[in-house]
């Protein structure tokens, strides 16, 4: 677009300038050269600074647009480790950049910046994952064992510290690192209140400086919009939330939070960013955190074997009247498998009576055992949605259609 619009630039002032004379067959054919090297000089402009761009960004490692698609491939080897090593950490990232995209996009933000930043926010975790929630197997907290709440919280601050670290060791920009520095601003760690009741409730005995993140506080309205969307989504996967107006209300808390203990004063953010903040993590998060319905698991129906059809033919299967003179044989499983109706024929005199064995899903019915001759007619079975032909012999009854009976 920008090349096209120098074309067209181009292009004005060069009609503007030969505008008083068009009768003169050289004068138009020059015209037309004109207009032609202005449009190859518009294409030539948009190629030039796109090369320069790319030249610069690889020279002073800027968050261009092309350095960011690049950051957030999940090829990249630092997104991949972060998938092996910490994969909760990895998901959560996952969701707190959706959150952050959009959240930005909603008040006119860099949104591209938010979002890849969010996938390596938190990849300083990598370096002792279990030590933090998302990664830990049900009932096992690597806290319970160490047992100390000023090591506890230099593991978790630590996550800062490092995760800097190693996105220097991988060059990211450093507009993205500071993502990862200003994400917990300077606020206090859950051990440290764990480290007052265990003193007594002398807060006076305990260094604060030991619970606190190094920080700064966010500085740009895009790393407080990191800050919010991180706390929200862990709060609200950490408490499981059962109506969507407790997301709501945990939403608001957080906000109201950081808010009243001063991470976002150096933000900039307007109190309508954060209500369009707000509404935008509500919607999201209830969206992925929504109640769901607790489906009871259903048993499976295992196949009797050969030997015990013919008395599962007794006794599950009794032979109704269905009103128009023909005998017909149901078959309802005691779980709730739906009720299979056979048509059978009219049953015959002991010197006539045979043997034939109908498939129905899951049993096989056996009428009788006595003679092998066969019924003078079979009424086919459907199957694959046809009626198929059962062949007696050499002889193959061509394939009928009825209406399959009433259960």
């Amino acid at each position: 677009m920008p090349g096209l619009l120098v074309a067209l630039a181009n292009i004005t002032v060069v009609v503007i300038l030969f505008q008083g004379d068009f009768t003169s067959t050289s004068t138009s054919t020059g015209l037309f050269e004109l207009i032609i090297y202005c449009l190859v000089n518009g294409g030539l402009a948009a190629t030039v600074a796109l090369a320069g761009m790319y030249i610069v960004t690889l020279l002073f490692n800027l968050p261009t647009g092309f350095k960011l698609v690049e950051l957030s491939q999940p090829s990249q080897p630092l997104l991949q480790r972060l998938l092996r090593e910490a994969p909760g950490t990895y998901q959560h990232s996952l969701q707190v950049s959706n959150m952050s995209e959009q959240a930005a996009n909603a008040i006119g933000l860099n949104a591209d910046l938010v979002r890849v930043a969010a996938l390596y926010h938190d990849v300083g975790k990598m370096i002792n994952p279990a030590f933090f929630t998302e990664n830990q197997v049900e009932g096992i907290n690597p806290h319970d064992s160490l047992d100390d709440p000023a090591r506890s919280a230099a593991i978790i601050i630590s996550h800062v510290t490092e995760g800097e670290k190693i996105a220097r060791q991988y060059r990211l920009p450093a507009r993205m690192r500071d993502f990862i520095l200003e994400h917990h601003g300077t606020q206090v760690v859950y051990f440290y209140q764990l480290a007052v009741q265990r003193a007594g409730g002398d807060a006076a005995s305990i260094d604060i400086e030991q619970f606190t993140y190094p920080g700064p506080k966010p500085q740009t309205r895009e790393t407080a919009i990191l800050m919010l969307a991180d706390s929200c989504e862990a709060t609200v996967r950490s408490r499981k939330p059962t109506k969507k107006q407790e997301i709501a209300d945990i939403v608001q808390q957080i906000i109201d939070g950081k808010l009243h203990s001063g991470q976002l004063d150096e933000s900039g953010l307007t109190l309508n960013d954060l209500r369009v903040i707000r509404k935008t993590f509500i919607d999201m998060l209830q969206a992925v955190f929504h109640p769901r319905i607790d489906y009871p698991k259903l048993p499976s129906a295992a196949a009797p074997s050969t030997a015990e059809t013919p008395v599962l033919a007794q006794q599950q299967t009794p032979l109704l009247n269905n009103g128009s003179g023909t005998a017909v044989r149901t078959t309802t499983d005691s779980d709730r498998i739906p009720t299979v109706t056979v048509p059978i024929e009219p049953q015959v005199t002991p010197s006539t009576r045979n043997t034939q064995t109908k498939e129905i899903p899951a049993i096989k019915i056996v009428l009788d055992a006595e003679d092998e001759a066969p019924l003078p007619d079979v009424p086919p079975l459907p199957r694959t949605g046809e009626y198929r032909a059962i062949k007696n012999g050499d002889n193959a009854k061509p394939p009928v259609k009825k209406d399959p009976p009433e259960e």
